[in-house]
């Protein structure tokens, strides 16, 4: 199936669901030029040269996202849907965890005099913020003896 056609159809099915007729679409629609009801029924049967173009309009007026209209054209004729996107941490921290980790590596580090990269903090923080016995010692002077120890560790490396 051709993506114009295949686009046609996804335009025809979500204005069924919308229960517009084609007319009621073009009303909807009528501040986009080259969208009236001959228009539209050429989309629908796969005719026009460059359906996608009104993506955005049609979207709209259907009460859908773009995304939706071109991911349903994409796996009708084949593609495979793009990756979802993974978030690159865990969703749901904990926040006063969070700020209770960083202001203690915050306090070892100055307190070790050492200069540590942005990025050897945030790894440090979170091996912390993973770390059951480092987020539950008893006292924060505990973990800032560990990670004064980890520091002194990283100096002779």
């Amino acid at each position: 199936m051709d993506r114009n056609h295949a686009f046609g159809l996804v335009i025809r099915d979500l204005r069924a669901k919308a229960q517009k007729n084609q007319d009621e679409l073009a009303d909807d629609l009528e501040h986009v030029p080259g969208l009236k009801q001959p228009d539209i029924s050429k989309i629908e049967r796969g005719l026009h040269r460059s359906p996608e173009m009104h993506v955005g309009p049609l979207a709209a007026a259907l009460g859908v996202l773009p995304g939706d209209i071109t991911r349903r054209v994409d796996e009708m004729v084949g593609l495979a849907p793009a990756p979802v996107p993974q978030p690159s941490q865990a969703v749901g921290l904990d926040v006063e965890k969070l700020t209770d980790m960083v202001e203690t590596v915050e306090s070892a580090i100055a307190k070790s005099g050492k200069s540590i990269s942005p990025r050897t903090k945030a790894k440090l923080i979170v091996a912390m913020y993973r770390d059951e016995h480092a987020s539950t010692a008893a006292s924060s002077q505990a973990v800032q003896a560990a990670l004064f120890s980890l520091l002194a560790s990283m100096e002779e490396t």
